[in-house]
């Protein structure tokens, strides 16, 4: 999207693999690149001297500047949100804005380096517009686009549109506005004049007329009259329009500058820059602008020359007296009287001149009525009480009458008057100027006070912490405010305030009471005693024995406790204040102490107090007692009593000294193992006889009995096998199975059965098959009469795959696909058809993933943004004639995609993912997996290039439409050698770019409507 501003025009450029600003200078024929990072830089726009844009190279979209004066970058927000759509006129900059998590536009002054945040509720994020103090935007938080103006000089929005139609990508010039709008069901531009508050359609044509752009009187936008988008140009000084360009190819995003317009072009198959000049080698012609237009007297107007043809002289006059004010190409006048005034400016260069006139164009206002105010030095205080009045009216009043209300009056602009008696007094001041008058009045405003006289009770004054008083203000005087000291270094202004007393002691209690004549305390030594609740503690004359022993207990509890209550952890108590008690059982031992007053109870906890000891006991286990030489053994002591030294016996004539040792036994056989613990009391051993067995690998074998017999026999097999196995699996030679040591099995048909015996155990395992050991006779047979009637053979079946055999011959019948899930709606698509985030989209059976990536383009059969997608599932019975030549194996996975007609670009990635078990039968024949669709017109499958990924079972394959997809495999035995599908390899388009020549300023199609984003998914939404 170029932008121009006088003889520069800015643009986006990807000629260097990333998103580049760069800028041409018209009056000298050169181009020059802004940025050269490798981040990328996009939505440039230029005034002056001055660049802006949008910034990755932080990782958030940040807005930069850049002067060609001084040559330098500057970085202007530093924010973790983003920041884009910047646009810029003299120091002012303006973009949108997510740092507070809600979308806001911010106003940049550059000369004072301040900043301004602007709330709104953008509806599209289209670019903003700025001129002079003006800021627009678009704005939905009526629930539809409206178009909003903020005005910086006095901080206040106004809404220019109102009706429940969509409007759009706003534009400024002066006090023009410009938007368009789709109130007549097609896009039309209109236009609304500030200083006139009227509003003017410009366009009428049925066609759509959107993107427009605004520079004095010239008036841009793209038109689609001619069935593309072309570039009109309207004037509203001549109120003449003119289509400035007639191709074939799209024409968008016109930008204008005086007489001059760019824009981006698809003419050459690329997206170019061209520039269009207004013709007028002859006689300039007038135009202007200003701002502000309308306001209060006195009004200073800054007037802009936006007249063509290059003129050399301006002669203006600002009151339509005949009288020329300025020759100055941008003057300011500033009016001093209300009215609607005409602008005329007559433009001259060496072809000529031109007068341009506006009909009361700037409108000033009268200044307001004037408006009575004044305030005090003092409102209060005691007789007699002087106070100094001060008039702060606005409006220039020539005549003050002040009441002060109790009975004096004066006419000085500040008067100074003294009130002798008690009172309050309403006090009014009227004031008047040639404009008119104005009261105000203060009810109340002036009190004269008797002074107060301090005084308060409680409702209690002593009791447990917390302790919580009522106090109750009791002063006189009519005190107006109160200050409580409650002694414990809180404080209160409430006049009657509970306080809560948190520790023991006496507090002293002040009260000071104020009014507007003065302050009185009163203070009330020792007024609260709050006493101590008591806090339990104790000691022993001793902590550790050996049972019997004896244990003193001391209470050093505070607060004076009156009652005790013991408990020695052994089911022993005690209401003693000073107890001794015995302790006869080994142990350890909490105690506790509660103690209690007339105010509270606490209670002392000491865990783990109280250690009475003994001889220790013995006992030991092991993690494993039972496995295969070298056996490896992790001893662990479960020994009571607090054992400090331990002595090991591990049978096989090693020892060890640790608590808890591991020990390896290197030979076969049964070892006993004792532990003895020792402390300062005694020692004591345990021993366990064969406690550890280390065994050899098992042999084999066992017994049957009977091995004969009609059926049913019934066979109890013993197992004889030696090395001590632990497990055992039978085969009984009937498909039958065992884990039992010895079980008992029934034959109940006839036959020779072959039994085998596994056996294990920790060393190893081994296997004895007895061939033919078990012979099973047939039952004698039973005749049965005969029921007449045929018949015969038949049946089988049953069973099969969930997958079918499906043949060339195979009837056509018409798909009738079940849905398997809800439309998938929330795909993030634009209404260009771009998808702003990335979507997984899975059938219900989790089989097929179609993945749609931030950046595709996804659209219907219509060319419209895709709304929602669909997964059906297709029963293979119901699929189209599969390819002839070959017997295939449809595995139950066809799915039919939806809407119809679905375009992707690029084309996006859908994989199968197998089960193990479909994997596992196809994957490594012959014929394998092949993906295909189903054609409707030629009635054929075609095979599409696919990725196959045998570690993660899955085969992946690229699709730019919607169609039937399958998944076909082939195995060795449903197909011949030979047999071929017919299939085709669908090629996606690459993109390309062109140069940037100085005549059309070239930037590469594909990446500009990367590019333009958000400009483009409005501008799409209007275009077939």
């Amino acid at each position: 999207m170029p932008r121009i501003d006088g003889d520069l025009v800015v643009w986006a450029d990807y000629r260097n693999g990333n998103w580049d600003v760069y800028l041409a200078d018209l009056s000298t024929g050169t181009e020059k690149r802004v940025t050269a990072n490798s981040a990328n830089q996009t939505s440039p726009a230029v005034s002056g001297n001055r660049i802006v844009w949008e910034d990755d190279r932080h990782g958030n979209l940040d807005i930069y500047l850049y002067d060609r004066s001084t040559g330098k970058e500057t970085r202007i927000t530093d924010e973790t949100a983003s920041q884009w759509h910047p646009v810029i006129e003299g120091d002012r900059i303006v973009w949108y804005d997510v740092r507070g998590a809600d979308l806001n536009l911010y106003l940049y002054d550059i000369a004072s380096e301040t900043e301004t945040r602007i709330p709104c509720s953008p509806v599209t994020e289209w670019w903003p517009a700025v001129s002079g103090d003006l800021v627009a935007w678009e704005d939905d938080r009526h629930g539809n686009g409206d178009i909003y103006l903020y005005d910086a000089a006095t901080q206040t929005q106004q809404r220019i549109t109102t009706n429940t139609a969509r409007q759009a990508y706003p534009a400024l010039s002066g006090g023009i506005v410009l938007w368009e709008d789709e109130r007549n069901g097609n896009a039309d531009i209109y236009q609304f004049d500030l200083a006139t508050g009227t509003e003017t359609r410009i366009t009428t044509h049925s066609a759509s007329q959107v993107s427009p752009a605004i520079d004095g009187d010239l008036i841009a936008w793209e038109d689609r009259r001619a069935g593309n988008w072309d570039i009109c140009l309207y004037n509203s000084a001549t109120n003449t329009e003119v289509m400035i360009t007639d191709e074939s190819a799209n024409q968008w995003f016109p930008s204008v500058s005086k007489n001059r317009v760019v824009w981006e072009d698809l003419r050459s198959g690329a997206g170019d820059i061209y520039l269009f000049t207004v013709a007028g080698g002859g006689s300039p012609t007038a135009s202007f602008s200003a701002t502000p237009r309308f306001g209060e007297a006195p009004l200073t107007v800054q007037f802009t020359d936006r007249s063509s043809g290059s003129p050399t002289s301006w002669s203006w006059d600002f009151e339509n007296d005949g009288i020329i004010d300025s020759t100055d190409q941008n003057p300011q006048h500033t009016y001093t009287a209300a009215g609607d005034y005409t602008i005329t400016l007559t433009a001259t260069s060496a072809g000529g001149s031109d007068t341009g006139t506006r009909t009361k164009y700037i409108r000033v206002t009268a200044p307001p009525l004037p408006t009575a105010a004044f305030d005090a030095n003092v409102t209060g205080g005691a007789a007699p009480l002087t106070v100094q009045f001060a008039d702060r009216s606005a409006g220039d009043p020539t005549v003050w009458s002040w009441d002060l209300g109790d009975g004096s009056v004066s006419n000085e602009t500040n008067p100074v008057h003294t009130y002798t008696a008690v009172g309050t007094y309403t006090v009014s001041l009227t004031i008047e100027n040639e404009l008119g008058n104005s009261t105000e009045e203060k009810t109340g405003y002036i009190t004269v006070a008797e002074y107060p006289k301090a005084a308060f009770a409680a409702n209690v004054t002593g009791g447990a912490a917390p302790l919580a008083v009522q106090f109750t203000d009791r002063s006189t005087g009519a005190p107006v405010s109160w200050f409580w000291d409650f002694g414990d270094g809180a404080t209160s202004e409430e006049q009657n305030p509970v306080h809560v007393y948190a520790e023991a002691g006496t507090y002293t209690v002040a009260l000071t009471a104020a009014n507007a004549a003065g302050s009185d305390t009163a203070d009330a030594a020792d007024a609260i005693a709050v006493l101590e609740p008591p806090a339990a503690s104790f000691t022993a004359n001793v902590t550790a024995g050996l049972v019997p022993f004896a244990v003193r207990f001391n209470d050093t509890s505070t607060g004076n406790p009156t009652s005790w209550s013991w408990d020695f952890g052994d089911g022993a108590t005690s209401a003693e204040a000073n107890p001794v008690h015995v302790y006869t059982e080994p142990g350890t031992y909490n105690v506790s102490l509660t103690v209690a007053n007339d105010i509270a109870d606490d209670t002392l906890v000491r865990s783990g107090y109280i250690v009475a000891d003994a001889p220790p006991v013995a006992a030991f286990d092991a993690d494993v007692t039972l496995g295969a030489a070298p056996l490896v053994v992790q001893f662990t002591d479960r020994s009571t009593g607090n054992p400090d030294r331990w002595k090991w016996d591990f049978g096989d004539g090693r020892s060890s000294m640790k608590q808890n040792p591991v020990h390896t036994y290197t030979a076969v056989g049964n070892y006993s193992v004792a532990l003895t613990v020792t402390n300062d009391f005694g020692s004591v051993t345990e021993e366990v006889v064969d406690y550890i067995c280390v065994v050899a690998p098992p042999s084999a074998n066992f017994t049957a009995d009977p091995t004969a017999g009609t059926a049913p026999v019934t066979v109890t097999f013993t197992d004889t096998s030696g090395g001590i196995p632990t497990g055992w699996l039978w085969y009984f030679g009937d498909g039958a199975t065992s884990t039992d040591q010895n079980p008992v099995h029934t034959y109940a048909a006839s036959g020779t059965y072959t039994v085998s015996l596994n056996v294990t155990n920790p060393a190893g395992s081994d296997s004895l098959v007895k061939a033919d050991l078990v012979a099973v006779a047939p039952p004698p047979a039973t005749v049965v009469p005969s029921s007449g009637g045929g018949g015969g053979g038949g049946g089988g079946g049953g069973g099969g795959s969930s997958r079918s055999f499906v043949s060339d011959t195979t009837p056509v019948p018409t798909p009738t696909p079940t849905p398997t899930a809800e439309p998938v709606t929330d795909l993030g698509v634009n209404t260009s058809g771009l998808m702003t985030r990335s979507v997984r989209i899975s059938s219900d059976d989790n089989v097929t993933m179609l993945q749609l990536d931030e950046g595709v383009r996804a659209t219907d059969a219509a060319g419209a943004p895709l709304s929602s997608i669909t997964v059906n599932r297709i029963a293979p019975e119901d699929l189209p004639q599969l390819p002839g030549g070959a017997t295939l194996l449809v595995a139950d996975y066809a799915y039919r995609f939806g809407p119809e007609g679905a375009v992707f670009d690029p084309a996006v990635p859908l994989t199968f993912a197998v089960p193990e078990d479909v994997w596992e039968e196809y994957s490594g024949s012959d014929g394998g997996f092949t993906v295909r669709w189903y054609d409707p017109g030629n009635r054929t499958w075609e095979v599409l290039p696919a990725d196959l990924d045998g570690e993660a079972r899955t085969i992946a394959v690229r699709v730019s439409h919607f169609s039937t997809y399958a998944l076909f495999g082939e195995s060795q035995a449903a197909i011949s050698p030979d047999a071929e599908f017919a299939g085709s390899v669908e090629q996606i388009s690459g993109v390309h770019s062109s140069g940037l020549p100085f005549t059309q300023i070239a930037v590469g199609l594909f990446a500009l409507l990367a590019l333009l984003g958000g400009a483009y998914l409005y501008v799409e939404k209007n275009r077939p």
